[in-house]
Protein backbone atom coordinates (compact mmCIF):
# COMPACT_ATOMS: atom_id res chain seq x y z
CA UNK A 1 0.00 0.00 0.00
CA UNK A 2 1.22 3.33 -0.97
CA UNK A 3 1.71 6.45 1.74
CA UNK A 4 -0.87 9.37 1.16
CA UNK A 5 0.80 12.27 -0.15
CA UNK A 6 4.59 11.03 -1.17
CA UNK A 7 6.23 10.30 -4.38
CA UNK A 8 8.59 8.25 -5.09
CA UNK A 9 12.07 9.41 -6.55
CA UNK A 10 12.90 7.94 -9.70
CA UNK A 11 15.37 8.88 -11.89
CA UNK A 12 12.81 10.90 -14.64
CA UNK A 13 11.94 12.67 -11.68
CA UNK A 14 14.93 13.73 -11.07
CA UNK A 15 15.85 14.48 -14.60
CA UNK A 16 12.67 16.58 -15.02
CA UNK A 17 14.06 18.30 -12.22
CA UNK A 18 17.02 19.50 -14.34
CA UNK A 19 17.81 23.27 -14.86
CA UNK A 20 18.29 24.21 -18.69
CA UNK A 21 21.48 24.62 -18.00
CA UNK A 22 21.58 20.77 -16.94
CA UNK A 23 22.26 21.31 -13.01
CA UNK A 24 19.97 21.52 -9.73
CA UNK A 25 19.82 24.28 -7.09
CA UNK A 26 20.96 24.06 -4.17
CA UNK A 27 17.70 24.76 -2.68
CA UNK A 28 16.27 21.47 -4.63
CA UNK A 29 19.15 19.51 -3.02
CA UNK A 30 17.66 20.19 -0.03
CA UNK A 31 14.41 19.22 -0.69
CA UNK A 32 15.65 15.60 -1.41
CA UNK A 33 18.19 15.64 1.88
CA UNK A 34 21.48 16.19 -0.29
CA UNK A 35 23.99 18.65 1.34
CA UNK A 36 25.37 21.36 -0.90
CA UNK A 37 28.05 20.56 -2.72
CA UNK A 38 26.39 17.54 -3.81
CA UNK A 39 28.99 14.53 -4.12
CA UNK A 40 29.32 12.20 -6.87
CA UNK A 41 26.42 9.00 -6.79
CA UNK A 42 23.93 11.63 -4.85
CA UNK A 43 21.43 10.11 -7.13
CA UNK A 44 22.13 6.47 -6.79
CA UNK A 45 21.38 7.64 -2.68
CA UNK A 46 18.17 9.11 -3.82
CA UNK A 47 15.82 6.62 -6.37
CA UNK A 48 13.84 4.67 -4.61
CA UNK A 49 13.16 6.77 -1.85
CA UNK A 50 9.86 8.81 -1.04
CA UNK A 51 9.28 12.51 -0.33
CA UNK A 52 6.23 14.43 0.19
CA UNK A 53 4.28 16.06 -2.57
CA UNK A 54 4.55 18.77 -1.28
CA UNK A 55 8.55 18.67 -1.66
CA UNK A 56 8.38 16.95 -4.62
CA UNK A 57 6.24 19.84 -6.23
CA UNK A 58 8.77 22.40 -4.54
CA UNK A 59 11.76 20.38 -6.26
CA UNK A 60 10.14 20.73 -9.82
CA UNK A 61 9.26 24.29 -9.21
CA UNK A 62 13.13 24.83 -8.43
CA UNK A 63 13.91 24.00 -12.13
CA UNK A 64 13.81 27.87 -13.14
CA UNK A 65 16.17 29.22 -10.38
CA UNK A 66 19.76 30.30 -10.54
CA UNK A 67 21.99 27.10 -9.50
CA UNK A 68 24.24 27.83 -6.38
CA UNK A 69 28.10 27.97 -6.99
Amino acid sequence: MSEPNMVLITDDFIESGKSTAGGFSKAQLALLGIPWPPVGGWKAVVVGQKISADAASRFLAGRGTKMAK
